[in-house]
């Protein structure tokens, strides 16, 4: 089941922050700044990396000590992420923007990508910070440590985080006033948006359905049944199409739906 983060004193989940980079220790240097900096009340933060580790991490940790701030212990692999879903997404290199704005083109026998189960469900926002060093040495660490902490530092300071994610609930709210069912799936079925409708129709809440295959969470067909744009070899055509179905709630009851389907480019 996808997981939320943790909850702060009240009972409210905390909002989920990732940074990814492709070397391990830059993802644990902002995680580390960004703890420091947004204190108890702050979000609930994360870090990945997409390779090994070339920069030193214990030069990583000293310079880290300097400003007052702790390396965060390890940088968890995306592929240990599944199920998690982050509010925003950081990336601190090219490698790492690429590999989280990967298009979803795949098709047929070809593998997912790899990061988009995990990154997507929830539609995080992505922000991108080119900060990964040069070199190696201890000047060029202690350059990218700077650049890491002015960025952290506004994004934590100056109410940027808290603006992001007060956009987003806007949105979640105002999705959750719609009278209609809204649900959205990648290229490969793949849910990452789901309303409050959507869950009394189908019987299931949206944490339970998050970044998990339509076909496989409501079976043998999906909502679409036979229908389904997405098991087809060729991509969806563009334009709404409409389309009556037979689904059957987790309560065991049978429900007509009226179904719009529009492919859609984020």
């Amino acid at each position: 089941m996808p997981d939320r983060g943790s909850k702060d004193e009240t009972g409210a989940v905390r909002p989920g922050l990732l940074f990814v980079s492709r070397d391990p220790t830059m993802a644990r240097m902002a995680m580390g700044l960004m703890t420091a900096a947004a204190g108890e009340n702050g979000p609930d933060v994360a870090c990945a990396g997409l390779g090994d580790e070339v920069l030193d991490p214990g030069l990583a940790s000293t310079l880290m000590q300097e400003i007052g701030a702790e390396l965060t212990a390890t940088a968890t692999a995306l592929s240990k992420l599944k199920g998690r879903t982050f509010d925003l997404v950081v990336t601190l290199d090219e490698e790492a923007r690429e590999r989280c704005l990967w298009a979803d083109t795949c098709k047929g026998d070809e593998p997912a990508p790899p990061a988009r189960d995990t990154l997507l469900a929830g539609i995080p926002v992505l922000l991108h910070w080119d900060v990964i060093p040069d070199g190696v040495g201890e000047d060029d660490l202690r350059e990218a440590r700077e650049a890491l902490a002015d960025h952290v530092g506004a994004l934590a300071g100056q109410g940027f985080f808290n603006a992001i994610i007060g956009q987003r609930r806007r949105w979640e709210r105002l999705l959750d006033t719609l009278q209609d069912g809204v649900i959205a799936h990648d290229v490969h079925r793949r849910i990452f948006l789901f309303n409050r409708e959507a869950e009394r129709i189908c019987g299931v809440k949206r944490e339970e359905v998050l970044g998990r295959d339509c076909h496989a969470l409501f079976k043998p067909d999906g909502l679409c049944g036979s229908q389904c744009k997405f098991c087809e070899p060729t991509e969806p055509a563009a334009g709404r199409s409409e389309r009556e179905t037979t689904f059957t709630a987790r309560d065991g009851v049978d429900r007509r739906l009226k179904m719009s389907v529009s492919p859609l480019q984020l």
